[in-house]
């Protein structure tokens, strides 16, 4: 496959300040929202960025980005095996597929992520044990690591549901660390490297996971979210193979933790830095005897949804969609783009736009509390859209509304707040959005 560079397009203008070799990295990793978004002001809503190692992409901004989505003109094969970049990581799973393979994958995976899928397994219940536990040592801190601690709930989550109780979260934690890091994406593999690293940790993972799989085949467990998908099948009946069994689950326990992990920690950073909106979200929760035990049971607190919804529009976890191929020449903002132009639709763009979400940096929860209608698929593309669209994005939501709603309980029956001091922190943007790994909340007496 030659894929296109700007020579090619010549009429699509290119973000200045590209390095050699590493191309526009080092402004992305710097700060990738304001770098895009002044791409998107100065260029145009077509421009091409290059993310290092001869990969160059043209960003869809806009609205017409949701054309790219559709997967009708292009085709997700980009980061399969064959990728330098990322093709160890991808290759394999749900989101490099398209058409028949992609059904028979999700067909297989989606079983256990659906509302109705949810509420039998009773997952609002392990949500709220899980989050009651997790919540209940933080009387014995000083201050929270924000991100440490939901990262650690999210990820306890996510295998719990996989059916697997009493792991290591922390050593698992450093390992996903270590498999999608801020430097993996170098495509250097020597003794020591972040790359090394992260093949050693796929190594890692896999051999736990080889564990897990082979006491759900001894059971016959079907129940569980991991014996649902290792016997699951597509409408067809057929099911995933051993490769695609464990790239899958990997990308789940990285995608099932991380955007929950990122956007309640945010959260809970705005709620320490804004007493009228903990006092809105205090007083919501509070009026209720207990948390939401089923996704149905979200409507009672949707000022809590509200805020994730927000707080998740604010800074998205991925800025740009993973790329896509063209397959069919298309044309969006009045260009062209020819078979093999690889596209990237900018996320970032549609969350902040402004036809869309008026003043769009300013959080604001009366965006998604003061209407009767549920989301539309525009406004929650930080889950992707179209046949991509997230397989978990009923569990990322129900997750961090019952997160927050225990953690605020119990702050409340303290007469606690948490609150945060000092600049408002700048996120780390490489591989993915997340606020400063260091960040700490303290305590103080609610007032």
């Amino acid at each position: 496959m030659a894929k296109l560079t700007p020579k090619d397009l010549p009429n699509i203008p290119v973000a200045p300040g590209a390095w050699p070799i590493i191309g526009h990295l080092p402004s992305m990793m710097k700060n990738q929202f304001s770098f895009l978004l002044k791409q998107e002001e100065d260029l145009g809503p077509l421009f091409w960025v290059h993310s290092g190692f001869g990969q160059w992409s043209v960003v869809v901004t806009g609205k017409p980005a949701h054309k790219v989505m559709k997967n009708k003109e292009t085709r997700s094969d980009v980061m399969g095996e064959d990728d330098p970049v990322t093709g160890y990581i991808t290759a394999n799973t749900v989101s490099i597929h398209d058409g028949a393979p992609h059904r028979r994958i999700r067909g297989s995976m989606q079983a256990p992520f659906t509302p109705k899928g949810m509420t039998a397994a009773k997952i609002g219940e392990v949500l709220q044990q899980l989050a009651e536990q997790h919540i209940s040592r933080w009387k014995d801190k000083q201050e929270l690591t924000i991100l440490n601690e939901t990262s650690e709930f999210a990820l306890d989550i996510i295998f719990r549901m996989l059916g697997v109780e009493n792991l290591d979260l922390p050593q698992w934690r450093k390992k996903y660390n270590q498999f999608i890091g801020p430097f993996t994406i170098i495509p250097i593999d020597l003794p020591g490297t972040p790359r090394r690293k992260s093949i050693k940790s796929v190594e890692w993972m896999d051999k736990q996971f080889a564990k897990m799989i082979e006491r759900v085949r001894e059971t016959g467990d079907k129940d569980t979210m991991l014996g649902a998908i290792v016997h699951g099948t597509d409408e067809d009946g057929q099911g995933l193979t051993e490769e695609e069994l464990y790239a899958n689950l990997r990308i789940l326990g990285l995608a099932g933790h991380e955007t929950t992990a990122a956007t309640v920690a945010w959260m809970f950073i705005h709620l320490a830095r804004d007493k009228q909106l903990w006092s809105e979200i205090r007083d919501e929760v509070m009026a209720q005897e207990a948390p939401p035990t089923s996704p149905k049971e979200m409507a009672l607190f949707p000022k809590v949804e509200a805020l994730f919804r927000e707080v998740l529009r604010l800074y998205p976890v991925l800025c740009l969609l993973t790329p896509r191929r063209v397959e069919e020449p298309f044309e969006v903002h009045g260009v062209t783009l020819p078979k093999d132009t690889i596209v990237a639709a900018n996320l970032l763009s549609l969350s902040r736009d402004p036809e869309e979400y008026p003043s769009p940096e300013t959080l604001d929860i009366s965006r998604w509390t003061e209407r009767e209608r549920s989301p539309r698929p525009s406004e929650a593309v930080q889950f992707g859209g179209g046949p991509h669209f997230c397989l978990g994005y009923h569990l990322a939501v129900f997750e961090g509304v019952v997160y927050t709603v225990v953690a605020t309980r119990y702050l409340a029956q303290a007469g606690l707040r948490l609150s945060h001091k000092g600049d408002f922190p700048t996120p780390s943007y490489m591989p993915l959005t997340r606020p400063p790994s260091k960040l700490q909340l303290q305590f103080e007496r609610d007032e």
